[in-house]
Formats: C-alpha cells, sequence, structure tokens
C-alpha cells in the first residue's frame, strides 16, 4: 500500500470531517488490519497525482474532481488503537444557561 518514499494515499477529500481534522493536526493514527500506522505530512492531492493508486482507478476518480489525503508514514507498530473514549453530548435543554 505504500511506496518507497512510506506515502498513503487515503481516498477522502476536503468535505471529510476527519480529513479537514488530520489537516488541522498535522498528523494522525490509524489501524489497518493489525498495525497502527503514525502518518504526518497531510496533504489533498487530485486523484490523478495518488501514484500508489491503480491508473484505470486514478482516472475515473479524476473525472468527478475526487481527491486522496496523501500521508507519510513515520512508523508501523503491530497492535491495535484503543477505542475512543465517547463523551455525552449534553443536548440544549440540559446545557447550564449563561447568565
Amino acid at each position: 500500500m505504500a511506496n518507497e518514499a512510506g506515502k498513503r494515499p487515503v481516498p477522502l477529500g476536503p468535505h471529510s470531517e476527519w480529513a479537514r481534522n488530520v489537516l488541522a493536526a498535522g498528523r494522525c493514527r490509524i489501524q489497518l488490519r493489525e498495525t497502527v500506522y503514525q502518518l504526518d505530512e497531510p496533504a489533498l492531492i487530485p486523484a490523478r497525482k495518488a501514484r500508489d493508486v491503480p491508473r484505470p482507478v486514478r482516472r475515473v476518480m479524476d473525472l468527478p474532481g475526487f481527491e486522496y489525503l496523501d500521508l507519510r508514514t513515520v512508523r508501523a507498530t503491530p497492535g491495535a488503537l484503543a477505542p475512543a473514549a465517547m463523551e455525552p453530548v449534553a443536548s440544549e435543554a440540559t446545557r447550564p444557561q449563561a447568565g
């Protein structure tokens, strides 16, 4: 999945909340199968420039303007990510009123 430079194209464009978060943070971690990847240097690239994606797929995905989030692999470690802690979101009715 990664080329010699350690780049990983992820098929998400600028409308993906996750992609926007990664671009803002400048790094992320993802788990593929039983390996956790630490990634940085995120950049949105047009599908036609995603060299790790087969040429026919790049051509089809480029027509509607699809973009990939290109990431550099910093480290790959066997294992799994811990589940994210979900914090309850207070509804408008239960939020304290400013005053």
